[in-house]
């Protein structure tokens, strides 16, 4: 037997709550942040064993929850689900559909909190040296990732484009990074001036050290 529904009468927390501990396959069709998404998870008593967006299977934690934060967020959409066994071939994970919903609302509260504050994508961060101690949460394993773009200076746009995440997430795990002193824009001035600091000499001198350069050198021209 199939259940079908629109989002806009029942979410999709809702659904996945209501959903979690059958086994079968949910789909889903909604209109995402540019354009509309399939969906397609298989289900197998409180656990998701499986996660195609688009068709394309994803077979990685990471990506996994970042599409589910868009996921449950949607607005607007349909869903169907059919009982009935799920491929085992086609299982490639074991996550708790109830804990996945909850940390997925927290990223979205944790967005929605810091989302003011993220940089334009474009701007290229770098770090400062790498990070030997552990990290909070995700923080961790997407730093395990990032590292080799991250010690050349790269993007949060391209960034998300080599680890196929939503720019938000990368952005969201860029400003913690940012906030822990670890990454700093490629053209900050801090930075500029401990490299001067470092060579014994800058670009340019201060501006009053100038001044000073500019008053001695009149006053020599008038003796």
């Amino acid at each position: 037997m199939a259940i079908y529904g629109s989002l806009s009468d029942l979410p999709a927390p809702e659904i996945l709550n209501l959903l979690a501990s059958r086994t079968g396959v949910l789909r889903v069709e909604a209109a995402g942040p540019a354009r509309w998404r399939r969906y397609e998870l298989h289900l197998d008593r409180d656990y998701l064993t499986s996660l195609l967006v688009d068709d394309r299977a994803l077979n990685d934690v990471m990506l996994v929850r970042d599409a589910f934060r868009t996921l449950v967020d949607l607005q607007e959409g349909a869903f169907t689900f059919e009982n009935g066994s799920v491929p085992q071939a086609a299982a490639v994970m074991r996550l708790p559909v109830k804990q996945l919903v909850l940390s997925t609302a927290t990223a979205i509260d944790e967005l929605a909190q810091y989302r003011s504050r993220f940089p334009h994508p474009e701007i290229v961060f770098q770090l400062e040296e790498p990070v030997t101690e552990h990290l909070p949460g995700d923080l961790e394993m997407f730093y395990v990732r990032a590292e080799p773009h991250l010690l050349g200076g790269c993007s949060a746009a391209h960034l998300a484009e080599v680890m196929q995440l939503s720019v938000e997430e990368v952005q969201l795990q860029f400003y913690k990074l940012r906030s822990a002193g670890r990454l700093v824009p490629v053209r900050s001035y801090a930075r500029e001036a401990r490299e001067a600091a470092r060579s014994g000499h800058g670009r340019r001198p201060p501006l009053l050290a100038r001044l000073r350069e500019s008053l001695v050198r009149l006053g020599r021209g008038q003796r």
